[in-house]
C-alpha cells in the first residue's frame, strides 16, 4: 500500500512540475507575440483619428447618412 501511495506522489510531481514548466514556455511565446501584435495595434491607432465623420460611420456600419442621423436624434431624444 505505501508503493502506490509513493508513486501516486511521484507521478503527481511530475505532472505539476510539467505544467508548471510548460506553462513558463508558453507564456514566453505568447509574451512576444503579444508585446508586438499590440505595437502594431498603437501604432495603428496613433496613424487614425480618434473619431469618424458622419460618411465615415455610416459606411462602416452599412446604412446611410440619414439613418445614422436619425439613430444619433433618437438616442439624444431618449437622454432628455
Amino acid at each position: 500500500m505505501k508503493t502506490l501511495n509513493y508513486s501516486t506522489l511521484i507521478s503527481s510531481l511530475i505532472i505539476g512540475l510539467s505544467i508548471v514548466a510548460a506553462s513558463f514556455i508558453l507564456q514566453g511565446t505568447v509574451g512576444s507575440k503579444a508585446i508586438s501584435a499590440n505595437t502594431e495595434e498603437a501604432n495603428m491607432v496613433q496613424s487614425e483619428r480618434p473619431l469618424m465623420t458622419l460618411e465615415e460611420t455610416a459606411e462602416f456600419l452599412n446604412l446611410t447618412e440619414y439613418q445614422v442621423k436619425n439613430i444619433i436624434s433618437s438616442e439624444n431624444a431618449l437622454r432628455e
